[in-house]
């Protein structure tokens, strides 16, 4: 009568007998919370994932336009160095026909000294 009086007492000796038997307790897994907890890892790692592909992509991206623009930069200072190696060298461009190159400086005070021997002045213009 004692084992009816007390049902909760009874699955206890019930379940540790069993346990006895089997040799282990047998799991009573809750499989509903395994798999939200296994979706939601899913979608934590799916959207890391994605994150870190926009993340690469965005640093790739300015890196390329850093190249360009330096690239760019080199090609500009390059070119204006050569401009002006041309504009104040010497140089022969055909010597059968009497073409050279002179500085520039050097061909602007050619041209006013020519053209104040043409007006008949002896200097060059003065500045007031």
């Amino acid at each position: 009568m004692a084992e009816q009086r007390n049902p909760e007492r009874n699955r206890e000796t019930d379940s540790l007998g069993t346990s006895i038997n089997y040799g282990a307790a047998p799991d009573q897994m809750d499989f509903g919370t395994i798999t939200r907890w296994l979706i939601g890892g899913i979608i934590v790692v799916a959207i890391s994932l994605v994150g870190l592909y926009h993340m690469f992509n965005h640093y790739q991206f300015r890196a390329s336009q850093r190249a360009v623009i330096e690239a760019e930069f080199r090609d500009v200072t390059e070119r204006r160095e050569r401009e002006q190696q041309v504009l104040n060298s010497f140089e022969v461009i055909d010597e059968e026909k009497r073409r050279y190159r002179i500085p520039i400086d050097s061909a602007i005070s050619l041209i006013l000294k020519e053209s104040g021997a043409a007006h008949g002045e002896d200097s060059l213009p003065r500045t007031k």
